[in-house]
C-alpha cells in the first residue's frame, strides 16, 4: 500500500513538471485516470491479499503444524465422508491407526527436538506411500492413521508392511536419528464398522493387542 502511495506522488510530480505544456482540462483528465489506475491497482493487491491469507488460515485450520498432515478433526472428517462414498458405491475403506513404540523414552533420551524430527521424518515417509486417492493424518502426540480408499483384505497388510520396511531403512541409513518403531491396527470397512468412531475403536483395539504381543 505504502508503495502505491508512493508511486501516486511520483507519476503526479512527472505530470506537474509537464503541465505548463496542457491546458486545465488536459490536467485534471490526467489526474482522474492517474487515481483510477492506482486505485485498481490497490484494490486487485487487497483482494490478492485477502485470498491469500485466508487460504493460509483455512490450510492451518485443517493442517497439523508440525507434519503438515491433516489434523484429527479435519482426518475424521475426511475419513467420515469417504465412508458414505463407500457406503453410496459399495466399496470399501481401510483405516491404519498406529503410534510411536516407547515414544517418552525418545523425548527423555534424545530431548523434544530429536522427538519433532522423528514425528515429520514418518510423517513424510507415510505420505510417501499414500496413492493419492488416500490420506493421512496425525491424531496427535505420536499417534497417526491414514484410510486407504479402494481396499481389499489385503491392502492395509502391504501398506503396513511397506511403512515399516521404510522406517527401518531410514533408521538404518542415519536418516532417521533415533530409533524407532510403530506399532499399527489396522480395520476394513464394512465388515469391522461403518463409521469413524466404529473403525477406530476397532483399529485402537489391535493397536494395543500388538502392543502386547511384542511384549510378551
Amino acid at each position: 500500500m505504502t508503495e502505491f502511495l508512493l508511486l501516486r506522488r511520483v507519476l503526479w510530480r512527472l505530470v506537474l513538471e509537464r503541465s505548463g505544456t496542457l491546458d486545465a482540462q488536459d490536467v485534471l483528465v490526467l489526474e482522474e485516470r492517474l487515481h483510477d489506475m492506482i486505485d485498481s491497482l490497490v484494490a486487485e493487491c487487497v483482494v490478492a491479499y485477502f485470498d491469500r491469507a485466508t487460504s493460509e488460515l483455512a490450510h492451518q485450520a485443517r493442517h497439523d503444524a508440525l507434519t503438515n498432515l491433516l489434523n484429527h478433526a479435519a482426518f475424521t472428517r475426511e475419513l467420515e465422508l469417504e465412508l458414505e462414498r463407500a457406503k453410496r458405491y459399495a466399496s470399501s475403506v481401510t483405516l491404519l491407526f498406529f503410534d510411536f513404540d516407547d515414544f517418552k523414552e525418545i523425548n527423555d533420551t534424545h530431548g523434544h527436538q530429536a522427538g519433532d524430527h522423528a514425528l515429520a521424518g514418518v510423517a513424510e515417509i507415510l505420505r510417501g506411500e499414500l496413492r493419492r486417492s488416500d490420506v493421512a493424518g496425525r491424531m496427535g502426540g505420536d499417534e497417526f492413521a491414514a484410510f486407504l480408499v479402494e481396499s481389499d483384505p489385503e491392502t492395509g497388510k502391504s501398506f503396513l508392511a511397506r511403512l515399516e520396511s521404510r522406517i527401518s531403512e531410514l533408521v538404518a541409513s542415519g536418516e532417521l536419528t533415533v530409533p524407532i518403531a510403530i506399532s499399527a491396527g489396522l480395520a476394513r470397512s464394512p465388515e469391522d464398522g461403518q463409521d469413524a468412531d466404529g473403525l477406530f475403536a476397532v483399529a485402537d483395539r489391535r493397536l494395543y493387542e500388538a502392543k502386547r504381543s511384542k511384549a510378551a
